[in-house]
């Protein structure tokens, strides 16, 4: 912060800056266009998970804002799990607590492949997703492109993965019929 103040030539202390810029950060909640949508479609058929980097209460608190903290089922947060996307003992844990119990429950263990990992971050999402062997869904609403990287769906738009999942829904429906 001292640098960014500097730069734009005001006198203020970078560590209060800092300071100030975590309360408000840890107190933010602005959903994104189509996130409700979103979140109602793929909760409707699937258990839901927050992938994050950062600390645990921020993003909790941030969902909770949000209105959005009941959408999910899990919550997986560097801080509590000790390791950052994209290092696999990140998606180990994660992993780890979607499969806790399941084996009691009388239900299959979840496997990578079947995983979603939606992300806006290539290095941590995507390269993380990839390396685990997780399906991918990269969010690029600047249209900014992959970099190469082999993902599996590229999206601009929350509004595209709404409407591809309702479409996958569809599909699902009418072959168990």
């Amino acid at each position: 912060w001292a640098r960014i103040l500097d730069a734009l030539g005001m006198d203020f202390d970078g560590a209060t800056m800092e300071k100030y810029f975590r309360q408000n950060l840890m107190s933010s909640g602005i959903p994104m266009e189509g996130a409700g949508e979103l979140l109602s479609v793929l909760g409707s058929r699937f258990e839901l998970g927050v992938a994050s980097n950062g600390p645990y209460e921020q993003q909790v608190n941030r969902l909770s804002v949000a209105g959005f903290v009941d959408c999910f089922t899990y919550f997986f947060v560097s801080q509590r799990i000790g390791y950052s996307k994209p290092d696999a003992r990140f998606f180990d844990a994660a992993l780890a607590g979607i499969n806790q119990g399941r084996a009691e429950r009388g239900k299959a263990p979840v496997l990578p492949d079947q995983v979603l990992m939606v992300g806006d971050s290539l290095t941590s999402d995507m390269d993380g997703g990839i390396g685990y062997g997780l399906r991918t869904c990269y969010y690029d609403p600047a249209y900014g492109g992959t970099q190469g990287r082999q993902v599996d769906l590229v999206i601009h738009s929350l509004k595209e993965l709404c409407m591809l999942a309702a479409d996958e829904a569809e599909r699902y429906d009418a072959e168990k019929a």
